[in-house]
């Protein structure tokens, strides 16, 4: 009796789930119309077929587990991985859980032949304090997925962001091979447009195939103590429709981007897409973690650790570090009104710009970095074996000098290196897209979360002319009241490039972590969910307007840094806003294939 409540309490969800999960992701089945609930334990029809109509049903269950590992208690179709004290210890089993994903295709009866596609999916929660980690190092997998294909065998095609390792051991000396997922989280592609065809003569033509995914925490002959208390839960979703995860599956090359990232969006959760909206109420809407810390600007930013957001901004480009085409590797920071309500694209270059890019450094001592002398390279995420280091303003590198003060307008990297040497080498028609911005430059004064941050340097509470915090040239000790066209803003013909606003690093990361002051963005889990971080100090546009002469860094842990004489030598990533009529003409957004730009 008891069974028989379970199995039918499965039922229940499974066919919930089956209805939800069509109608939330996918808006709506190509062939029918749903059903509503009919009683406990009935499945409800996904698909309706009639004669002239072919059947396409997805379901979801449980499958067992072998004898060699331990099954985590789930009466449910969702996958539970939980390592408590009482169930992973030195010495037990593994613990596994998994499910079976069925598609079935039944042919019309006019032609009893049909060919259709779908595709399988896993969402995956692995995150934050219940996140697993390594324990024995990046080499040593500890949760790992297997997959038994339609054909029964053994699934090893490559998904996009999961590596697939070969004989892994456990304490037993058993091997396995699977996908590594230890530190994987969020939305993975395992089939997409999968192929399923139903042929025959007589009198029903039909075909069924299962996918068995199943996901293993290994118990290994070490300790693994750090991942006591955690828990992973995994569901597995199938289904017709392609779920839009880049702005390749929404964007054709008709599309505006802005209409595109618009698009992608509405249509997945910030998981999903890595997009969020800053608006206050469509944040609360979509139960965006800590929607009170929007910008509430109407800008639509990228984030998390790599939102598949790189475009080529010119006429080709390479990953390899030698090609001069890899100056042309850039990254959407997001879309951005300006005056007259039209959406600008903020690109940032993917990686530090060398000497090539901006030119002599206006003092001898200024040169380039060595490969060798590129500080601490095992936090550096980019692909270049040298790069160009700039002062944010100073020909002399002293604090006595004519132009030591943090005024954009008066600084030798905006004037000469990035609006002159960086602006006019760019390629046609790409320099056509650029557009002239207006960038506030009043800065900011502590340390503050990202919201506070957002609000001094360009919201309400930014600089005006009442301040008494800016500077003239050649004035390095006495304060004078700004004035706000002069000094807290940089615009005209001359400001077409400059740098990312401290906000912009900020808001990189998921926003989870939005309510952490700027000094603790060097936390291991909010930079590595942070794409803007590369691993090596660079300067910001935003100057400390509290003193006369320094300037806002990231440091090469993520750590933000207000105490930064702008005299220093620092690493740059120009950025430029581009105009409302930019279009996607190809790539997938991936760093090897980049997004391609047209008008």
């Amino acid at each position: 009796m008891e069974n028989e409540k379970k199995n039918k309490r499965k039922a229940l969800i499974l066919t919930i789930i089956a209805v939800l999960t069509l109608l939330a992701l996918v808006g709506g089945a190509t062939y029918a119309y749903f059903q509503a609930q009919v009683g406990e334990g009935k499945q409800a029809d996904v698909n309706v077929k009639t004669g002239t109509t072919d059947s396409l049903t997805f379901s979801v269950s449980d499958i067992e587990v072998t004898t060699e590992q331990t099954a985590d208690d789930n009466e449910e179709t969702q996958i539970v991985i939980d390592a408590n004290q009482e169930n992973f210890k030195s010495g037990d089993l593994n613990r596994g859980d998994g499910v079976k994903a069925t598609a079935h295709l039944i042919a019309n009866d006019a032609t009893n032949s049909a060919s259709k596609t779908y595709n399988v999916y896993l969402n995956l929660k692995n995150e934050g304090e219940k996140g697993l980690v390594y324990t024995q190092g990046e080499s040593q997998p500890e949760l790992i997925m297997q997959i038994i294909g339609p054909d029964s065998q053994v699934y090893k095609e490559t998904i996009d962001g999961l590596e697939y390792k070969e004989e892994i051991s456990d304490l037993k000396d058993n091997t396995y091979s699977g996908y590594d997922i230890t530190k994987a989280s969020g939305l993975y592609t395992i089939a997409k447009n999968y192929n399923i065809t139903a042929e025959a003569e007589a009198p029903t033509a039909e075909e069924t195939q299962e996918w068995q995914i199943k996901i293993i925490l290994l118990n290994l002959d070490a300790n693994q103590n750090d991942n006591t208390g955690k828990e992973v839960t995994g569901e597995v979703l199938i289904q017709q429709e392609v779920i839009p995860t880049s702005l390749a599956d929404v964007c054709s090359s008709e599309e505006k981007v802005g209409d595109c990232i618009k698009e992608l969006y509405e249509q997945s959760n910030y998981k999903i897409s890595n997009i969020v909206y800053h608006n206050a109420i469509a944040a609360l809407e979509k139960e965006i973690p800590n929607n009170a810390k929007v910008a509430g600007d109407d800008s639509y930013r990228f984030v998390g650790a790599n939102p598949n957001n790189y475009v080529c901004f010119g006429s080709a480009c390479s990953n390899e570090a030698t090609s001069l085409n890899y100056k042309n590797l850039y990254r959407i920071i997001g879309l951005f009104k300006n005056d007259s309500d039209q959406y600008e694209m903020k690109i940032i270059k993917a990686d530090a710009a060398t000497k090539e890019d901006l030119g002599d450094t206006l003092d001898p001592e200024g040169s380039a970095y060595s490969s060798d002398a590129i500080p601490n390279l095992r936090f550096y995420k980019g692909r270049l074996t040298e790069y160009a280091n700039y002062r944010w303003n100073s020909t002399n590198g002293t604090s006595s000098g004519d132009n030591n003060v943090n005024m954009w307008k008066n600084s030798n990297l905006n004037t000469e290196n990035l609006n002159k040497k960086y602006y006019n080498a760019i390629e046609e028609p790409y320099k056509t897209m650029v557009v002239e911005h207006e960038w506030q430059v009043g800065g900011t004064a502590n340390y503050q979360d990202v919201k506070e941050v957002y609000e001094s340097e360009l919201g309400f509470e930014k600089l005006t002319e009442t301040s008494n915090n800016c500077y003239t040239q050649g004035n390095t000790s006495d304060a004078r009241e700004c004035n706000e066209t002069n000094d807290l803003t940089y615009s005209g013909d001359n400001a077409h490039v400059g740098l990312m606003y401290l906000s912009d690093y900020m808001y990189g990361t998921l926003p989870e972590y939005w309510t952490e002051i700027a000094e603790n963005y060097q936390n291991d889990e909010i930079k590595t969910n942070n794409w803007l971080y590369l691993g090596i100090y660079e300067w910001t546009i935003s100057r400390y307007s509290a003193y006369f002469d320094r300037s806002r860094r990231v440091d090469y842990t993520g750590f933000v840094n207000h105490n930064t004489y702008i005299y220093d030598d620092i690493g740059v990533r120009p950025v430029v806003y581009l105009t409302s009529d930019v279009k996607i003409s190809g790539g997938s957004g991936t760093d090897a294939d980049p997004f391609t730009l047209a008008m």
